[in-house]
């Protein structure tokens, strides 16, 4: 009976695995956010639609009447595969990042694109950027590709509001375009990848200023990552796996990934056929969001842009209580707190008071009176707007 037990588990277990469907190599990872925003990351091989159930994980589906359309706000969509990703529903984005390929400037033979489908039927079928909004092609393998039958088309800096049909004069990118947009480089000669009308090749970025081509600097970029570190900074790392002629690195911060501001410069090591790796320490974040990117910049002074990486820090730091024991009152400080609320709550999980949080980057001090609380052990929970908290121990004496 044992062996006949174990044959039939094996028998299960390969049947399993013959029959998983193939879009299962497609994984759509939530980096962090909620449906509708947030980070995104796709990647496997193969083609992946928005009709797939896993899209939900990305976008916000709605439905008005008969039509329904999809949004993200506020996300970084992060296209990794090899293959392409399909917008064949109406998908209106704000605030939001797309970027077709691992990273700009990398070496990565990924053959990531982006197809829009059109639709004689409805005019709302398209993708829809706001002025906040691009799309990112990071290398030549990668593109953007819009069906000429039916008719599809791509809104930039698009200003009507979602599930609206848009006007004559708002500014698109159609499957019949051929000019400026096509041939900004030439990937290969693989019909699927090879510049034809509506058809757009990196790298480039797609903002509300229109299509501009990426400097293709001799560098390549193999490693880029931002990641909040010790509750206080922001350790920035990357590393080139050729270099020539390259004189620096400007490191940008945004705190809603459109308007950037310098933070720091890295000198490069200017030649190089072997790996150089680089650090940058942010050493005062901005609270809740942090985008980064790099400005590579050569001895010409020609310069390229990466991809963009984000961070979400606590909204509420370095809190501290004082005077810790106490009697009769204690002080609770913040450091770049925005806003949230302060709870004193007793050994049981009680909560005993509750005082809000209106304050500015500078931080503040908000005060609780104690007197008539019983002697022993308490605790201040502090929770942030971004739904981030801390607790700490209080213990009051008389």
């Amino acid at each position: 009976m044992k062996q006949i037990y174990s044959i039939t588990i094996a028998v299960i277990i390969i049947f399993c695995f013959s029959y998983s469907p193939t879009y299962s190599q497609i994984v759509w990872t939530n980096n962090s956010g909620s449906t509708g925003g947030g980070n995104f990351t796709i990647t496997g091989t193969g083609s992946v639609s928005t009709l797939n159930s896993a899209s939900n994980i990305a976008f916000a589906k709605h439905v008005s009447g008969s039509s329904t359309y999809y949004t993200c706000d506020n996300c970084i969509i992060n296209v990794e595969i090899t293959g392409q990703l399909i917008i064949d529903y109406p998908l209106y984005v704000t605030n939001t990042k797309i970027i077709v390929g691992v990273t700009g400037f990398n070496a990565s033979n990924s053959t990531s694109g982006l197809l829009v489908d059109g639709s004689a039927t409805n005019p709302k079928q398209g993708l829809f950027l706001d002025n906040a909004s691009s799309i990112q092609l990071a290398s030549g393998s990668n593109f953007i590709k819009l069906q000429s039958t039916p008719l599809a088309h791509i809104y930039y800096n698009y200003s009507d509001a979602a599930n609206t049909v848009p006007d004559a004069s708002d500014k698109n990118f159609s499957g019949t375009d051929n000019s400026p947009l096509c041939g900004l480089s030439s990937p290969g000669s693989s019909p699927g990848y090879t510049c034809t009308k509506g058809q757009a090749n990196g790298p480039a970025i797609l903002s509300a200023s229109g299509f501009n081509v990426i400097a293709a600097l001799p560098v390549v970029l193999v490693d880029f990552s931002a990641n909040f570190n010790s509750g206080k900074f922001v350790d920035i790392a990357w590393s080139t796996q050729m270099e020539v002629n390259l004189s620096h690195f400007t490191v940008e911060r945004s705190a809603d990934g459109s308007n950037w501001d310098i933070i720091g410069s890295v000198r490069a090591v200017g030649n190089s056929q072997i790996a150089s790796y680089y650090t940058f320490v942010d050493q005062d974040p901005l609270a809740g969001f942090n985008y980064y990117r790099l400005i590579m910049t050569d001895l010409d002074n020609k310069s390229g842009i990466t991809a963009v990486k984000s961070v979400r820090t606590p909204i509420i730091s370095l809190f501290k209580v004082f005077p810790n024991p106490t009697k009769d009152y204690v002080d609770i400080t913040l450091s770049k707190a925005n806003s949230g609320s302060i709870r004193l709550i007793n050994q049981f999980g009680q909560m005993l008071q509750q005082k809000q949080i209106n304050a500015g980057n500078d931080g503040t001090t908000i005060s609780f009176q104690l007197s008539g609380y019983a002697p022993g052990n308490y605790f201040v929970e502090v929770i942030g707007a971004d739904g981030s908290h801390e607790t700490g121990k209080l213990v009051i004496t008389r």
